[in-house]
């Protein structure tokens, strides 16, 4: 009677189990981005969360004109957006290629908050990623990978609408 009564729950978990992944099929969103918007980063990262760079596309070539935004969260969920207003990205987001040979060749683009740096990069060798560092020394406070099983937007190499650093 246990082993019955055990196998029944086993049972009713599994189908419970099984409806929950039809009724929540896996997003295909990959940006954060709105429609009209572009888009010069996104992922999902490895914890499920959408990172996006975002702006409009009228001013692609100009950081003193337009808006580039930060985006961070889901489509439902956005835990995170800066700067909060339109704001061109002079001052705010910069460039910087950092090339050590063919092989660890990076692409990133960074800005910061207070006494934390946002990065967000593309690199042959990691993947796309998300860094957050804290204060001078830049002390890693947070860092994930881009889900390699996903899609990614990189950061196009001559992309001239941040300041290079």
């Amino acid at each position: 009677m246990k082993v019955d009564l055990f196998l029944f729950f086993a049972f009713l978990s599994q189908i419970a189990l099984s409806s929950m992944a039809i009724a929540s099929p896996p997003s295909s969103r990959v940006s954060l981005c709105e429609k009209g918007e572009a888009t010069f980063f996104s992922c999902v990262l490895e914890n499920k969360k959408i990172v996006s760079l975002c702006g409009d596309s009228d001013n692609l070539s100009s950081t003193k004109n337009g808006y580039v935004q930060y985006r961070f969260g889901s489509p439902s969920n956005m835990e995170m957006m800066y700067p909060k207003k339109h704001t061109p990205p002079v001052g705010i987001f910069f460039k910087s290629d950092n090339s050590g040979g063919s092989v660890t060749t990076a692409n990133e683009v960074f800005f910061n908050i207070g006494n934390y740096k946002y990065i967000l990069g593309y690199a042959e060798v990691n993947n796309g990623y998300l860094a957050v560092v804290k204060g001078k020394d830049e002390q890693q406070v947070f860092f994930k990978r881009c889900d390699k099983k996903q899609p990614i937007i990189e950061i196009p190499q001559d992309l001239s609408r941040f300041e290079q650093r």
